[in-house]
């Protein structure tokens, strides 16, 4: 093999590796392309004790959303960094544990993702600006005295559709001529300069594409810093995503992604709904009830389990009211599944079913249901 197809084939992998997007416990990766959503998992052996890595998808023009179930546990006045709720047969929305249980609104800080709470509780989140939204809602609720009616109105706003929808017709109109010249910068790399290498085309004809390919690469990079500008008017540069995207045009070609990937600060269903997959959205929100009324709890100290417990119960409100406006049938969450192999138990949360087992190896010893009770 000639050694130009053979850096091609590298440029190429190197290309499906910016094709991976981290997902840390407690956000879910939705991607958006060809008008079809679908819902990201991270890959097993790609997986670790905080989060894994997902295959988001290999168009340059594709959307991408990395959103949180929940960031923390508000509640009884407190917070806790462990959030004991998922979707069944995944890891738990946080599973790092520390807890305040007051918050002084003068000791909440914000460094980059990391929000502080007190001297011994801290919120790691997946980008600034969750952090930003993060410290914002711990300050108002420590100067409200812990009202949990300031955590159900932050709980309303992230499961209203309409919200969502605004937002997301906003990151499509800003990363519209994005989608374009990424696609375009894609199909010269890896389309164009192959075929003209098999075809054996002369070097005017190189040095031409080849310059006309450098100001496409510049002009990707100067759209990106200017919609993300306008998307994100409030955080910082995005210096290091610059710097790579200046260096290597294979991460470029991934500039719509990097721009739509955390735009959004809303809950996964409600994303899913906004983007008009009703059916997905309805059999999400139908499992997370079912978690919410079978939360898997870590009784190992008393203050925290107050929180969290309190957090879980709004919660449940919160999804009751939404499958109301949906017209979700939430009665669905309280039905045993079909009985398979002669299962005798299953258990309420994740469905999985057992011959004897009492409780849910799964759902960390969730007491089982006996069938037709």
């Amino acid at each position: 093999m000639h050694p130009i197809w053979e850096l091609w084939i590298l440029l190429l992998l190197i290309y499906g590796s910016e094709c991976f997007v981290w997902v840390s416990d407690g956000d879910l990766v939705v991607t958006k392309s060809f008008a079809k959503s679908r819902v990201c998992l991270p890959i097993g052996w790609l997986s670790n004790h905080r989060g894994g890595l997902a295959f988001s998808g290999f168009w340059p023009f594709q959307m991408l959303w990395r959103v949180p179930f929940w960031e923390a546990s508000f509640g009884a006045g407190g917070v806790s960094s462990y959030v004991p709720l998922s979707l069944p047969a995944m890891a738990h929305s946080k599973v790092r544990r520390c807890h305040c249980s007051k918050i002084d609104q003068s000791k909440v800080t914000r460094r980059s993702e990391r929000v502080t709470l007190c001297e011994s509780c801290y919120i790691e989140t997946s980008h600034e600006s969750r952090a930003k939204g993060m410290a914002e809602l711990a300050r108002h609720y420590a100067a409200k005295n812990g009202s949990d009616l300031v955590i159900k109105k932050w709980m309303a706003k992230r499961l209203k559709p309409r919200i969502a929808a605004t937002r997301i017709d906003q990151v499509f109109e800003h990363s519209k001529s994005l989608s374009w010249l990424t696609t375009l910068e894609f199909v010269f790399l890896f389309v164009v300069f192959p075929s003209l290498f098999a075809l054996g085309a002369p070097l005017i004809v190189w040095l031409s594409l080849c310059a006309l390919f450098v100001a496409l690469h510049i002009i990707v990079i100067v759209v990106f810093v200017t919609q993300y500008r306008r998307l994100h008017p409030k955080l910082a540069w995005p210096a290091r995503s610059l710097f790579i995207m200046i260096i290597a045009p294979t991460y470029a070609m991934r500039a719509t992604s990097i721009l739509s990937v955390n735009s959004l600060e809303t809950h996964p269903v409600t994303l899913l709904d906004a983007l008009g997959e009703k059916q997905q959205a309805e059999g999400m929100l139908i499992k997370l009830i079912r978690d919410a009324k079978n939360p898997v709890a870590n009784e190992s100290n008393p203050e925290a389990d107050v929180i969290e417990k309190t957090f879980v119960k709004m919660v449940l409100e919160a999804y009751l009211k939404m499958a109301a406006a949906l017209g979700v049938d939430a009665a669905e969450a309280d039905k045993a599944p079909p009985v398979e192999g002669g299962a005798s138990h299953y258990c309420p949360r994740c469905h999985a079913q057992f011959r004897q087992s009492l409780s849910c190896h799964h759902c960390q010893g969730l007491p089982t249901q006996v069938f037709g009770n």
